[in-house]
């Protein structure tokens, strides 16, 4: 799933796995359900991509299973 965070003020491209989704927050195999667990917990998602940002600075972000919560 793609989406958008803010990081200085700038959009910053993000890619979250379906298993990401699934692993972490009870998403199904279903795009409808990907979206509806974003939407669900898109503060935490969002934060989480910010932090991920910081660690090694790459564009796009990309949020897999393994990346830890």
């Amino acid at each position: 799933m793609q989406f958008t965070v803010s990081i200085d003020g700038r959009p910053a491209a993000c890619l979250a796995s379906r298993e990401f989704l699934q692993d972490h927050f009870g998403a199904g195999n279903d795009p409808a359900s990907w979206l509806a667990a974003y939407q669900r917990h898109a503060q935490a998602i969002n934060e989480l991509a910010v932090t991920r940002y910081s660690l090694d600075h790459e564009v796009p972000i990309v949020l897999h299973s393994s990346t830890l919560i």
